[in-house]
Formats: structure tokens, C-alpha cells, sequence
């Protein structure tokens, strides 16, 4: 099998495809004469294409590789739809495929669950294909990892509102040209797809896995790029670090793409994010094992003991209102969250700018609390933008920062009685009009990347759990 392999910009999540057997229904032709045979589908639908499809068209290869985009294309557009280097408006609407050529034939398969919309195929034969893909009506298995749709040895799946007795789970599965293996998640119609042996070159899945359409993987031979293990100031484990504290343990992720499982939980981790399993009970000892893969191929299991300590807070800085939408700076206010398994008087906390910094009174705030801290001259009738839920604990201090907190950005700093520093906010990104700057986890270092960022709409939520863009 000779094949071709390109990985197009990725657009938020990747998924399945196969095979072609059907002429594509109201398929428009254009761009180019000549423009030869019209693709075929597979699986067609009433009124237009499969959201998870595959296209084959009637050449052994074609240069350069056909691109696919989100809606038509004018003719200035599908001119330059070939070019090496794309506009940034084509590059936006360029899907993520697979180009493979089978038996004689060129394949051509999304990489991600098509949304229902008009879609524009241009092949390097100076033609353009357009079609519209309709809603699919029935179950699907969901990739869920990795992210691009590639991997290097194992892919998980979870089901779409299928019982788990109907998945092709616990049983081989046939892979075009290798072999794999579903292994079961506890607790969630999940599975790990793993490869039993590597193609030696670029091979897609099939489409249907045990009679249900599955979003696409590309297994590849890939050598690791990185040896990398994750920072630890824990106990290493596989490529990461596992930290236990009260109840909780943070797992932190290498430097590349992972999936892990630990006992009965589990995650998939970007490059070096972090993984908090909560809930756990105090002053516990327990053995659980764990399940690592990374997208190169490899794997790691094992066991790990886990010991819990005793109940303490853990205040966080989680979000911040630097520009709100009433008088600057009377209407700012900084959220505190108590992260931690154990509640903390607030007497003698310091909260502020490098410029200034204000006292806490005392105040007790409960694990599972937020607390507001607002500035003396805070008017309540001039609202919060967003109405704060019930029962937070508003608490008033002389001032936030120096002379207000800046719109541009600026780093804020959470000190304890003894003067440790506990928190801080980074100046970047700096607020948006109205909307807030928050904390996406409250349990993870503050020093990890892209833990900061501007809150999803309404804008804030003050008293309650953040949503970021």
C-alpha cells in the first residue's frame, strides 16, 4: 500500500472515517475543466454526507494532496487553495484529513466529526467538490485521545448514549494492517484502543468498530520526540509526578501528550498539565494501580501506594475583577476560594499588588467557600455585572492594591499570617471590560502555563466555579 500522510492545521477536536462506495448526493462541481470523476462516500446520508466520512477519489495520487474546507470557497479562495502557505482565513476553515491511496484508489478522510454544514473539497486536479454533511441519527464512538488524531500506539473511545454490552470491548478488533485491543475503563462507557504491533507506515482505523461509526485515529510509527519526565517534587511515576496531600492527589503530566488511568479514574493529559483525583479520605493509605500511555507507543503500569495527610485549607487566589463595568476602582473585587479539606481564619492574611498590600480581618471561610474582597467605597446597589451566589462571604479591606487594580494587568500576591507567600495571579492576560481574569483549577501550582485566563461568558462568576474562554 503506498500512502501519503498529512496532518492539516488542527482545529479543536479530531475524529473517524473509511471507505468509499457511494456517489456523493447533490455534490456542486467547479473551479477547474476537466475536472474528472466525482468523489465517492462513504456512508452517505438522506440530504447529503455523513458527519464521519471517508472520500475516494478515481486517481492513484494526486499533487498536490486534496485539502477540504468549511464552506464554499469563491474563486479567488479555491485559486490559491493549493498554495504551500495559506491565508490565515483559508488556514481557519482548513479541516484536519488523511490522504492514503488504496488499491489504485486516493482516500481522503476527515480527521474530526464534520459539524453539519457545506464543505468544499479541492483536489489537485484543479477541481472542487462541494457537499453538505447532515446530523448522523445514530451512535457514534467518540476519540476522545489524542487531541490531533494521531498516535503511536493506543487511542481512547468513549460511547455516545450506547450501553456498554454493545461496544466492541474485551475483544480484538481488526485494524487495517495491524491488530489492536479494547481495554475496558471502569466506571464510564470508555476504552483504550491499543495497538498489539505498529504499521510501518501511516494506517487509519476502520470505520465502523463493532458495527457503530468510530471517529478516526492514525496510527503511526513515531519515535519519541522527548525523554522528558515531568518536574517532580513527589514520587516520579511513569513520565510524570504524583503529589498526595489531604484527600487529594495532583498528578502532573511530561512534557508531552499522556493518558492515565489510576485505580478507578482517568484523564488525558496535555503537555505538562496537571490532574487532581479529589475526594479522597484523610489520613488514608491505599494501593492502586495505574495505566499510562503516551502517543509514541509506549505504556506503563504499576503500582502506587498513596498516602493521605490531615485536614488542612488551601487559599487560593481564583479570580479577579479589575475591570468591571461600574466606577474603577470601587467596583473591583478579588475572589479567595478555599481549596483545602479544612476551613481558615482569615485574620492576619495579606492580599495586594507589589505596591500595596491590605490586611484580611477575622473571618473564618469554610472549605468549599468563596470569599469577596472588595474595597471600603464597594456600592452593592451599583451590582456585580454578574449577581454573586447566595450566602458568599463579602469582606471589605481598606484598599485593593495600591490605587486600584490596573486594566493593563498586574501581578497580585496572597501572603499568610507568617508572611509565606500562598498565591499569586500573574499580569497576563490582562482583563477584559467586564470581564474577568480566573483561576481554571484551584487545586494546580500557580506556576503551570495557561492556568490563568479571561472568564467565558457572562463574563465572571463570583462565588462559583469559573468557565474560561
Amino acid at each position: 500500500m503506498a500512502e501519503y500522510f498529512r496532518a492539516a492545521a488542527w482545529l479543536g477536536a479530531a475524529r473517524l472515517i473509511s471507505a468509499c462506495d457511494a456517489q456523493l448526493p447533490d455534490l456542486d462541481v467547479g473551479y477547474g475543466e476537466d475536472a474528472g470523476a466525482e468523489p465517492l462516500l462513504e456512508p452517505s446520508a438522506p440530504g447529503g454526507a455523513a458527519q464521519i466520512l471517508r472520500l475516494s477519489l478515481p486517481a492513484p495520487a494526486l499533487e498536490p494532496l486534496p485539502r477540504l474546507f468549511l464552506g464554499e470557497l469563491s474563486r479567488y479562495q479555491l485559486s490559491r487553495a493549493d498554495d504551500p502557505e495559506l491565508s490565515r482565513v483559508l488556514q481557519a476553515r482548513l479541516v484536519p484529513t488523511w490522504t492514503g491511496v488504496v488499491d489504485g484508489t486516493q482516500r481522503v478522510a476527515p480527521l474530526m466529526r464534520l459539524d453539519p454544514d457545506r464543505y468544499t473539497l479541492v483536489t489537485g486536479a484543479r477541481a472542487s467538490y462541494e457537499f453538505d454533511v447532515v446530523p448522523l441519527g445514530e451512535p457514534t464512538l467518540r476519540r476522545v485521545w489524542p487531541a490531533s488524531g494521531i498516535s503511536g500506539g493506543a487511542s481512547v473511545y468513549c460511547v455516545d448514549g450506547v450501553p456498554t454490552s454493545r461496544l466492541p470491548f474485551e475483544r480484538e478488533v481488526e485494524v487495517p494492517s495491524a491488530e489492536g485491543v479494547w481495554v475496558l475503563l471502569p466506571g464510564a462507557e470508555c476504552a483504550v484502543m491499543q495497538m498489539n504491533r505498529l504499521p510501518r507506515t501511516a494506517t487509519l482505523t476502520a470505520l465502523r468498530q463493532g458495527g457503530l461509526l468510530a471517529e478516526p485515529t492514525v496510527f503511526h510509527s513515531q519515535q519519541a520526540r522527548s525523554q522528558e519526565r515531568a518536574e517532580c517534587d513527589g514520587e516520579a511515576v511513569a513520565w510524570g509526578c504524583v503529589r498526595v496531600s489531604d484527600g487529594r492527589v495532583l498528578i502532573q503530566g511530561p512534557s508531552f501528550p499522556t493518558f492515565w488511568r489510576v485505580g478507578a479514574q482517568f484523564s488525558a493529559l496535555e503537555p505538562g498539565a496537571e490532574w487532581t483525583i479529589s475526594e479522597l479520605p484523610i489520613r488514608s493509605e491505599t494501593v492502586e494501580q495505574f495505566h499510562v500511555w503516551d502517543a509514541f507507543g509506549r505504556y506503563q503500569t504499576g503500582a502506587i501506594q498513596l498516602r493521605t495527610a490531615e485536614a488542612r485549607s488551601r487559599l487560593v487566589i481564583n479570580e479577579v475583577m479589575a475591570a468591571p463595568i461600574g466606577p474603577e476602582p470601587t467596583q473591583e473585587w478579588v475572589e479567595l476560594y478555599n481549596a483545602g479539606t479544612a476551613p481558615v481564619n482569615l485574620e492576619g492574611w495579606k492580599l495586594g499588588d507589589a505596591e500595596g498590600l491590605a490586611t484580611l480581618p477575622n473571618v473564618e471561610l469554610d472549605l468549599d467557600h468563596f470569599a469577596l474582597i472588595v474595597p471600603d467605597g464597594f456600592d452593592e446597589r451599583l451590582g456585580w455585572g454578574v449577581v454573586p451566589e447566595a450566602n458568599t462571604l463579602v469582606i471589605r479591606v481598606s484598599r485593593l492594591g495600591a490605587a486600584g487594580l490596573s486594566n493593563g494587568g498586574e501581578a497580585l500576591r496572597l501572603l499568610s499570617p507568617s508572611g509565606r507567600l500562598v498565591s499569586r495571579l500573574p499580569a497576563d492576560p490582562p482583563p477584559g471590560s467586564g470581564i474577568s481574569v480566573a483561576r481554571r483549577d484551584p487545586w494546580s501550582a500557580d506556576k503551570l502555563d495557561g492556568l490563568f485566563g479571561l472568564h467565558a461568558p457572562p463574563g465572571a462568576s463570583p462565588g462559583a466555579r469559573n468557565i474560561l474562554q
